[in-house]
């Protein structure tokens, strides 16, 4: 009896442990896939980039402004779909500054040697893990909780 008090909060540590970090491999797992499909939706949108008279790409496409696309890619990201149902996909990612995108232009080298601009569309999303146990991500340590980031590039293609 008294060995197993003696081994029982190294244990309960030990399963605590995996356990959270399972949740917060899930977690980083479902926010990559949730950006990795805005940005495969944003990219996909007819008119949101359009290309200034030095070939660079811009947001100034007819879509952009209005930001529709813009807002139901964000939406995607963080409910996983457009209309706003549902709660996030991950805790604490439903944020004002969860999700950035960024448009720039890349320059992607031809077969004659010359190369030309595309619009590359980068997306960014931070959400705060949150442990089943509040601010300490294991019980009987001192590990606080951490940021869950993930970010993807995508070419821009239009329809």
């Amino acid at each position: 009896m008294v060995e197993f008090a003696i081994v029982l909060p190294l244990l309960l540590m030990l399963l605590f442990g995996i356990t959270e970090l399972g949740r917060a491999l899930y977690q980083q797992n479902s926010l990559y896939k949730a950006v990795a499909s805005g940005a495969r939706y944003l990219a996909r949108v007819n008119d949101v980039l359009a290309f200034d008279t030095n070939g660079n790409c811009t947001t100034a496409g007819p879509a952009w402004p209005d930001s529709g696309s813009l807002t139901a890619a964000q939406n995607l990201i963080i409910y996983g779909n457009t209309a706003v149902t549902g709660t996030p996909l991950i805790p604490n990612l439903d944020a004002s500054d969860a999700v950035t995108i960024t448009v720039a232009p890349h320059p992607l080298p031809k077969t004659d040697g010359s190369t030309v601009n595309v619009c590359v569309i980068t997306i960014n999303a931070e959400a705060e893990f949150s442990g089943l146990f509040g601010a300490i991500v294991i019980p009987f340590t001192t590990l606080e909780t951490f940021k869950i980031r993930a970010e993807t590039e995508e070419r821009y293609i239009g329809l």
